[in-house]
């Protein structure tokens, strides 16, 4: 929510389903091909067996960092404080139990997650946003390998928790900033998983990603076909 005026204007449902269609666009235009996708659900099949951390555990309080060791993630202020607190403090955004906000995050407004080992999809519960934030996710060398939106709203639907991910191969780290200026956000029930390509009963060593065209398996029908349509034309 925007600190300086709250709630405002009308649309807020037709804003998010912009948003959330040029999100789409935005990851077609910017992330390797087969290798990323918008997430919205928290069914989505790229989140097949994630892990989830609800900050129920944590007590209310302030720090630039909150570490969760035996998960491997770390969620970091650019500037100012990140807060643990219950899902009540600050207005009713659809959560429950405690949150993770960026209430007190000063500007540039942003707050980043790192992974301790590289996951290939997150999502999570994310509510109070009025502008829209940008969302980058980074491989362990710093490359940005997938961009989406986080769609905001200046309605009254600011008050909904959304669902937002991305799925990627090989994410180290997410940065994510308002692009409203002054704003702030509540998550929760912040989930990842590796190797989400997985087939059932494959070991990690085997899995890779998909390709977006697998050329291998369709040269064989192009052959075929083209051969079949020069018969077609000698007759």
């Amino acid at each position: 929510m925007r600190l300086a005026d709250g709630m405002r204007g009308v649309g807020g449902a037709g804003r998010r389903a912009c948003a959330a269609a040029a999100a789409v666009l935005l990851l077609a235009a910017s992330a390797e091909p087969g290798r990323s996708a918008a997430i919205f659900s928290p069914t989505d099949a790229a989140l097949r067996g994630a892990s989830t951390i609800d900050f129920d555990s944590l007590e209310a309080g302030r720090k630039r960092r909150y570490v969760f060791e035996d998960e491997g993630v770390v969620f970091r202020a650019k500037k100012g404080r990140l807060a643990i607190s219950p899902a009540t403090f600050g207005g009713v955004y659809g959560g429950s139990g405690m949150e993770l906000s960026t209430l007190f995050v000063g500007p540039p407004y942003r707050f980043n997650i790192r992974f301790r080992r590289p996951v290939d999809a997150f999502a999570m519960s994310w509510g109070a946003a009025n502008p829209d934030w940008i969302v980058k996710a980074r491989d362990a060398t710093g490359k940005v390998i997938a961009k989406t939106i986080f769609a905001g709203s200046d309605g009254p639907h600011a008050g909904l928790v959304s669902y937002y991910g991305l799925a990627a191969e090989g994410i180290a780290s997410v940065s994510l900033r308002s692009l409203g200026g002054q704003d702030w956000v509540k998550i929760d029930d912040f989930s990842f998983a590796r190797r989400q390509y997985a087939p059932e009963g494959a070991t990690e060593s085997a899995v890779s990603a998909p390709s977006a065209v697998p050329l291998p398996g369709a040269l064989p029908l192009l052959i075929g076909a083209l051969g079949g349509l020069a018969l077609r034309r000698r007759r």
